[in-house]
């Protein structure tokens, strides 16, 4: 028996209306993103990553290698963006965009979404430098 969409479909009206400001204005924010493919009666974890994301959590860049622990693991991101000088506890040192360039990473626990199919758990804001 086929899977029903409707889990699907309430899993993405729930992510529609779940963009919020995570970090301050002018901040990016950095996030781990976990998707899930429905698999009878489990979810399977289908990709694991790390992601720069704008205050208001839109994705800006995602770092092209597996999750391996801290974002700086997950180099390199595309056209030109980065993360780099991640310390022991994976906080980034500094993060480059196109829109400028990001330092003084300090700890958050916001989310982005959360729901039965995806993940997106911002660990960390950084300030414009």
């Amino acid at each position: 028996m086929a899977p029903s969409a409707a889990p699907i479909l309430a899993s993405v009206a729930f992510l529609v209306g779940s963009a919020q400001a995570v970090c301050a204005s002018g901040e990016v924010g950095i996030s781990r993103v976990q998707v899930y493919n429905y698999n009878g009666a489990n979810n399977v974890l289908e990709s694991d990553s790390w992601d720069i994301v704008a205050n208001n959590c839109n994705t800006i860049a995602t770092g092209k290698s597996p999750f391996k622990g801290n974002p700086c693991s997950a180099s390199p991101y595309p056209n030109g963006y980065g993360v780099s000088g991640c310390d022991s506890s994976g906080k980034p040192g500094s993060v480059k965009t196109t829109g400028g360039n990001f330092g003084n990473c300090y700890s958050h626990g916001a989310r982005c979404a959360n729901g039965p199919y995806f993940y997106s758990g911002v660990f960390w804001c950084c300030k414009r430098v």
